[in-house]
């Protein structure tokens, strides 16, 4: 936690280093974010309680070199002193000059990027020397393609199973799971939407809503829902945790009202190409003509591209 109280005093003497024509290469899946026309200095000096700290500057272009829109990304800056001690590591994004309020670059898009980096440097120093800095991507949020087959209760790339009672079909994708399902049965059958579970990748249960709830009252027990013999339904189940509301935002001349946000249960980006071979599952009770029945639905992350 940095002090909340500044001094900030006049620097006698700033050292730069301008990289000129160095250019850094952060791999990505397809491609990569290659930093160019980078530029680090010192900007000024803070004291407090007798501690010294230099602020300073990383200035680059990064220009997103894969096929896919970059959202965010998080880079950490090592910067080390002429004798190679390292000074400071910093990760999260300040700003990006071209697109203040988003970080995202779109595919072959180049933005000009700033890093305040906070450096310790003692107690009696008012002057910092850099000499080489290093840049590592530690984040980075971008779309991908989930490929998800089913693991259990049998087999199949098609996501789909069959019974006696029910014919079925997934279709799971980041945010939700699209389910169609045919009652073979020759009585109604019943979805018990409350007993109905997400299980995360962690083995985490998770409540579900469905298709025609609103956000608003996702907490809120839900009625199940009836398959006449023969028919069909389509859905698509969330957990509910997923669902969050973002307040408005007064600005001086407009106001932006807020919205109703889901967010992923399987992630984007660098941390989904983790996740191969891993499971997620479903919970789903049915009843029919009065007997109840448990599906346990197990899928696989086969792929991310």
């Amino acid at each position: 936690m940095w002090p909340p109280v500044w001094l900030i005093v006049a620097m006698t003497s700033v050292v730069s280093v301008q990289a000129g024509t160095q250019e850094t290469a952060l791999p990505l899946p397809g491609g990569r974010i290659l930093l160019s026309k980078q530029t680090v200095l010192v900007d000024q000096v803070s004291k407090n309680k007798g501690e010294t700290f230099a602020w300073i500057n990383a200035r680059f272009d990064a220009t997103n070199q894969t096929d896919r829109q970059i959202e965010s990304f998080a880079i950490a800056i090592d910067t080390f002193g002429p004798s190679g001690t390292l000074l400071k590591f910093e990760t999260d994004v300040h700003s990006c000059e071209a697109k203040a309020e988003s970080l995202g670059i779109g595919a072959k898009k180049t933005l000009t990027c700033r890093w305040p980096i906070l450096v310790p440097i003692g107690t009696k120093k008012e002057q910092v020397e850099l000499g080489r800095t290093e840049y590592l991507i530690v984040g980075a949020d971008y779309p991908v393609t989930y490929e998800i087959s089913l693991a259990k209760p049998v087999p199949s790339l098609k996501r789909t199973f069959e019974d006696e009672l029910i014919e079925v079909t997934f279709l799971p994708v980041p945010r939700q799971i699209g389910l169609s399902l045919r009652n073979k049965s020759d009585s109604a059958l019943k979805i018990e939407w409350d007993q109905v579970a997400i299980v995360g990748l962690a083995g985490r249960s998770m409540k579900v809503i469905h298709e025609g709830v609103r956000y608003a009252e996702r907490d809120r027990p839900m009625p199940p829902t009836t398959v006449p013999p023969g028919a069909r339904i389509d859905d698509l189940i969330v957990p509910a945790e997923s669902v969050s509301y973002s307040s408005g935002i007064a600005l001086s001349t407009t106001y932006i009202p807020g919205s109703w946000i889901v967010s992923p249960f399987l992630p984007d980006g660098l941390q989904a190409s983790k996740l191969v071979g891993q499971e997620f599952g479903l919970f789903v009770p049915v009843s029919v003509a009065g007997k109840s029945k448990e599906y346990n639905f197990r899928f696989r992350i086969d792929a991310v591209k």
